[in-house]
């Protein structure tokens, strides 16, 4: 089982835009998001891993894209008029990092208080994502899965991400 980490209810409270990936509904810290933007042609990199769409040219600086699908082994769908890409901005020991992430939908913009989150995560054996869920929200009858952005990637992909970037 994908080794989670422990977050403290109170840490938790927030801001989150909330998204759909696949079948799931997720969410992610509202200040780490820069802008959210339509899909557009990205650039493919020759031998980049899986998870590595390609980039894009975003005011002159070069960005790369993940495919969230890829890294917690989802299967990609379609790509519709709702497909978009978040930039997001991450805390990294040397600054911070700045990448893509394409969703299949925008929910919406949620406030998050201690009282909304569940008590327990469910555990998933042999879960890509379950490393990265920090968090759950239930929301009617689905429930968002809060992620740690700053689980995503590990240390050699966050060092290949800076050396090719």
């Amino acid at each position: 089982m994908s080794e989670r980490k422990k977050v403290s209810p109170e840490a938790l409270v927030g801001k989150y835009l909330t998204f759909v990936l696949g079948d799931g509904e997720y969410a992610i810290g509202i200040l780490e998001v820069q802008q959210i933007i339509q899909m557009q042609p990205i650039t493919r990199i020759p031998q980049a891993p899986g998870f590595i769409r390609g980039v894009i040219n975003r005011r002159g600086k070069v960005i790369p894209i993940l495919s969230i699908h890829n890294k917690f082994n989802m299967p990609s769908l379609d790509e519709t008029n709702k497909t978009c890409i978040v930039i997001v901005e991450i805390p990294d020991k040397d600054g911070h990092l700045v990448f893509g992430i394409i969703i299949d939908e925008v929910k919406d913009v949620m406030q998050i208080d201690v009282e909304m989150l569940t008590q327990s995560l469910p555990e998933v054996e042999n879960s890509s994502t379950a490393k990265h869920v920090v968090g759950a929200v239930r929301v009617g009858d689905k429930v968002r899965f809060i992620l740690d952005l700053n689980e995503i990637l590990d240390f050699e992909e966050v060092s290949l991400l800076k050396k090719v970037f």
